[in-house]
């Protein structure tokens, strides 16, 4: 029940129950300095149309490539959801 309760506000984020690793933030940041476009449309993000690094094969389904930056991709919102 704890878990699930650190889960919900935000301490250990979960996706697929699997928590993101506490290194996550650093590695998003330093991919979007090397990567600061989307790699669909080429934009380079703002207010409303934030960059996201997307994950290629899914961190829940491979733990071991969430920090892989072979495994990332910038995206801006739009293409992120699709």
């Amino acid at each position: 029940m704890i878990d699930w309760i650190k889960g919900v506000l935000g301490i250990y984020p979960t996706f697929g129950g699997v928590a993101r690793s506490g290194k996550w933030p650093q590695v998003q940041k330093a991919f979007l300095k090397v990567r600061p476009t989307c790699a669909v449309c080429g934009t380079s993000g703002g207010l409303l149309n934030a960059l996201n690094v997307h994950h290629c094969m899914p961190y829940h389904l491979n733990p071991e490539l969430e920090l892989d930056a072979a495994n990332l991709i910038t995206l801006c919102r739009p293409h992120h959801l699709l």
